[in-house]
């Protein structure tokens, strides 16, 4: 439990974004993390960690109008569930990385929202010995299904992304 005074929320207000004081702001919520080993042996393992979080974050009290207490704060997803599994042989590592939020307000009065989305980042990695270094190249797909979302209404994310990596341990 927390409890904000004076949170200063840049509000989307008749076309643009301006600080609010949104005077005293209630966070409530928990986490949850499980996470286990499915197989195990020889050189190879799946493993598979999932992550939940309960966000309930409400208007206390305002400065100059009342009307708003109790609704939810903008921006902020109830619900957020994330995961990974992993295969992994030897030096080679393959992952899928879903994660799903919930709809969230942009309004203050709570008339509006934005939609929930689910994304999905899948990636291999490979990693190297070389003398006394390590190399470890990877590739990944970020929004791997090319899904169309928005955190914040009409300002769309960036749609299927794939990225190259290189790490050097030395």
């Amino acid at each position: 439990l927390n409890i904000i005074d004076d949170w200063i929320q840049w509000t989307p207000i008749e076309g643009a974004f301006q600080p609010v004081n949104q005077r005293k702001v209630r966070n409530l919520g928990f986490e949850l993390k499980v996470e286990e080993s499915i197989l195990k042996q020889n050189d190879q393992e799946i493993k598979l960690v999932m992550r939940y979080a309960f966000t309930d974050s409400r208007i206390a009290k305002q400065y100059v109008n009342d009307t708003n207490v109790g609704k939810r704060t903008i921006f902020v997803p109830a619900h957020k569930l994330n995961g990974q599994i992993t295969w992994k042989k030897s030096t080679l590592l393959v992952f899928v990385r879903p994660t799903y939020y919930s709809k969230r307000f942009d309004t203050v009065d709570n008339s509006s929202f934005v939609s929930g989305f689910l994304i999905a980042d899948i990636g291999v990695q490979k990693s190297f010995k070389l003398n006394k270094s390590e190399i470890n190249l990877s590739l990944t797909a970020e929004n791997a299904f090319n899904n169309d979302y928005e955190n914040i209404r009409f300002f769309p994310m960036p749609l299927r992304l794939f990225a190259l990596g290189f790490n050097v341990k030395l």
